[in-house]
């Protein structure tokens, strides 16, 4: 029995190696997941929808340095914690809450999208997101226009098209539990959010 027991532990311990390996081959895990000693939050980098609940969680909690540390290397040099602190001063008064968040797309290995919706506060303005993020070995990690220069025209172009498929997803959402007149905000800014990519595409 203990022979086994001890068989099955070692296929066990195998295995998680293997997962490891296979589904993160790019990502150093001790970097990718860490926690934000000022918040207590824990941070997981590697899967995209977790690390965009990770940012605004670290935002909520004005953790702004820790917040940081989850934009690309490129992102941090234009993005201070200071700025990022004056942003979300400015423009969201109270927290939001996380009403909803789209499934992940892919363009090529490097790079995902992540389409999501909040409210200020409980019954407050709702806010729509399209959240693109890039793989490096930290995990997953938010990026800022300072990502996309020098971008083949191809990636590009995936990016935008899959931005726009994302703003069409919102506004054909019928099931988001929100008041009218915030089914209203979502439906207005996933729009513009719409016009505008595609204006920009146009241009590329």
């Amino acid at each position: 029995m203990k022979r086994l027991l001890g068989s099955i532990f070692a296929l066990q311990l195998l295995i998680i190696i293997f997962w490891g390996i296979y589904i993160f081959p790019e990502i150093d895990l001790d970097k990718a997941i860490w926690i934000d000693e000022k918040s207590g939050i824990k941070v997981d980098q590697t899967d995209p929808v977790k690390t965009v609940i990770a940012y605004y969680s670290l935002i909520n909690n004005k953790s702004f340095e820790a917040a940081q540390k989850l934009m690309t290397a490129a992102g941090q040099k234009v993005m201070t914690p200071e700025k990022l602190k004056k942003i979300n001063s400015e423009v969201i008064l109270k927290e939001t809450n996380i009403v909803k968040y789209y499934p992940v797309r892919k363009v090529g290995k490097k790079f995902a999208l992540v389409g999501n919706i909040r409210t200020i506060g409980q019954n407050g303005a709702a806010l729509v997101g399209i959240t693109i993020l890039r793989l490096s070995k930290n995990g997953w990690q938010i990026t800022t226009s300072e990502d996309f220069k020098g971008l083949d025209k191809n990636t590009l172009l995936a990016l935008f098209d899959k931005a726009i498929a994302v703003s069409d997803e919102i506004l054909k959402d019928k099931d988001l539990k929100l008041t009218e007149k915030q089914y209203q905000q979502v439906a207005n800014q996933a729009s513009s959010i719409k016009a505008s990519l595609s204006d920009v595409k146009q241009k590329i």
